[in-house]
């Protein structure tokens, strides 16, 4: 059901791209974790290799677990994990940015210092800096990220929570 609102979402816009949910939403039940195992390969078959998937975890993996979902998204062609493990779990972050080679880790978005991206970068706990404009500060520190994104080699994308009118200043 959810692969058919992604497809009709998809021909609507003309979208080469999904973002969907993986995990509990910060903690991961088996039945989570048994569900996450069934949708992905479903989801790819559905959707076929020409749709980028990019799978948000919202912290809900421990370091080993998160390294474990991202080898399924791995098998199936998923292009970027975000927040795999707690936001504030940086070692466990870049453990799992260690493990995984061929999807881009992607994280920032519960933070608000320039200071804690410059050191994110610094570590590789990332492979691509997220700064929500809201939580973050707004377009001028979301621009001071992507500067730090740029020195180290990392890719940028700003994310932001909201989809009505309170986003068109930033847009």
């Amino acid at each position: 059901k959810i692969a058919d609102q992604l497809l009709e979402k998809l021909a609507a816009t003309g979208a080469k791209g999904v973002k969907i949910k993986i995990g509990g939403r910060m903690v991961n039940t088996p039945e989570n974790a048994a569900q996450t195992r069934r949708y992905i390969p479903t989801l790819r078959k559905r959707l076929g290799d020409g749709v980028t998937i990019y799978a948000d975890a919202n912290g809900s993996y421990t370091p080993t677990e998160g390294i474990e979902a991202g080898r399924l998204l791995e098998d199936h062609g998923v292009a970027i994990f975000e927040e795999p493990c707690n936001f504030e779990d940086e070692e466990g972050m870049k453990q799992v940015n260690q493990a995984l080679t061929k999807l881009k880790l992607a994280g920032g978005e519960q933070d608000t210092s320039v200071y804690r991206f410059r050191r994110l970068a610094q570590q590789g706990v990332y492979d691509i800096l997220q700064p929500d404009l809201y939580y973050n500060g707004g377009i001028l520190r979301a621009l001071q990220v992507a500067k730090i994104a740029g020195a180290s080699g990392l890719q940028f994308a700003p994310h932001t929570p909201k989809a009505d009118p309170l986003i068109a200043p930033f847009w």
